[in-house]
């Protein structure tokens, strides 16, 4: 990635889909996305902070790794994610857990 290009894993709008590691949704241009890694020159790109991120943490009590595929519970892991795409929410759909085969 180029200095100073826009990398949707660090926007506010960015939200991860909690089961398909491929999708992910910009909250700001309701579009779904669907490739990887998420770059483009958004209008309403607004990279997100650390304590953006710090606070929803503790807010929420987790956040999501998208580059690790792993929840992150503890603000020492969010320090050792920094550099990753990073999602304060996700997305889901009702479509994606009725194709979720069941727990036996």
């Amino acid at each position: 990635m180029n200095r100073g290009e826009q990398m949707c894993g660090k926007c506010a709008c960015f939200r991860p889909h909690d089961t398909y590691k491929y999708l992910a949704v910009c909250v700001a241009t309701d579009k779904l996305m669907v490739k990887k890694p998420w770059t483009g020159g958004c209008a309403a790109f607004e990279e997100v902070s650390y304590e953006d991120l710090r606070k929803a943490l503790l807010t929420r009590g987790w956040l999501y790794c998208v580059s690790c595929d792993k929840p992150l519970f503890t603000v020492e892991e969010l320090a050792e994610h920094l550099e990753h795409e990073l999602g304060s929410d996700v997305f889901c759909d009702v479509a994606a857990r009725e194709e979720a085969p069941p727990a036996s």
